[in-house]
């Protein structure tokens, strides 16, 4: 005879889906926070600093930029129209020529399933080689 009794034994169980359930749902808006801070919180929390650090160390060391911009929504224009625009084109070039290919190849290397997949290909090479060899014989694969 079982220990529990059936109403026993099922709330039991239901309670260890519900522990584990909700590790799994913490653990998931860990994630989420992770995700939204780093990519988009900090992100536009240290853009922001860094122009008004900008600002306050241009604009009062020199005279002619005190001038050129008078308010700091001037400046924050300014910086908007000629910063997103460089920062684009040269992520845009670093991803078409510059280290972003090298660093994709070199994840690639590192990852066992890319590894795996690359052992595949060249299996797979090999066996298409064999079968033209022996069809330029003359002979049916």
């Amino acid at each position: 005879m079982d220990k529990y009794y059936s109403w026993e034994r099922s709330y039991r169980e239901k309670m260890k889906f519900k522990k584990s359930n909700m590790m799994e749902r913490i653990l998931r808006y860990y994630l989420y926070f992770r995700q939204g801070h780093g990519t988009y919180l900090a992100f536009l929390i240290q853009l922001a600093n860094f122009i008004v650090i900008q600002y306050s160390l241009l604009i009062s060391k020199i005279p002619f930029l005190k001038y050129l911009f008078n308010s700091f929504l001037a400046f924050l224009i300014t910086f908007i129209v000629v910063y997103i625009p460089v920062c684009t084109l040269i992520g845009w070039l670093d991803t078409k020529r510059g280290l972003f290919k090298i660093s994709q190849h070199l994840a690639a290397q590192v990852n066992p399933m890319m590894r795996k997949l690359e052992e595949i290909e060249e299996k797979l090479n090999r066996v298409e080689k064999l079968l033209l060899e022996g069809t330029r014989d003359g002979r049916d694969a």
